[in-house]
């Protein structure tokens, strides 16, 4: 799915929904997970209603469940409005999304980073250069380090640079 094959995803994930659903209470972690899976299907499918009551429907059965699924609701929340073109709503979800990622990686991890780029980005779609230019700047190492240098992330933060370049320096 996340190498643009959202077309064959649909129904290999309804189909795994369908049979952990059939063998498993409605919040045992596999069915989360696939739930889960499937609200990210529809956010990069652009199905955002779909998305919304989904993500939902899912956040009061995470509560008492594990961190990561916690950690991943939020960012598919993030990634839905940033998406819709919702950048303040955006910002919030993603500054949640990096403080969690931080309470569970550390700060300066490539997980952390990996959740610095759309922050910056929302950021900047906001009006707020220079706190989407201390985000890039804390990213950028790692994810040059760590990550292949044409994969997604890389080059979301290449577009980030460029946009920054031509982004006034004061706040907005």
């Amino acid at each position: 799915m996340r190498t643009g094959e959202l077309a064959a995803a649909e129904p290999l994930l309804g189909h795994a929904l369908q049979v952990w659903s059939s063998r498993l209470e409605p919040d045992a972690k596999d069915v989360l997970i696939t739930r889960l899976g499937m609200a990210e299907w529809q956010v990069r499918s652009g199905r955002f209603a779909a998305a919304h009551a989904a993500l939902d429907a899912l956040g009061p059965l995470l509560a008492d469940k594990p961190p990561q699924l916690q950690f991943r609701h939020q960012s598919l929340l993030a990634e839905l409005l940033q998406r819709e073109g919702r950048p303040q709503q955006a910002v919030q979800a993603w500054r949640q999304a990096v403080a969690m990622a931080e309470a569970q990686y550390g700060s300066d991890t490539i997980s952390t980073a990996r959740h610095r780029v759309p922050l910056a980005e929302a950021l900047l779609d906001a009006g707020h250069p220079v706190q989407a230019r201390e985000q890039m700047l804390r990213a950028a190492p790692l994810l040059r380090e760590q990550l292949v240098p044409d994969s997604e992330l890389p080059l979301r933060l290449t577009r980030l640079e460029s946009r920054l370049g031509s982004a006034p320096a004061h706040q907005g």
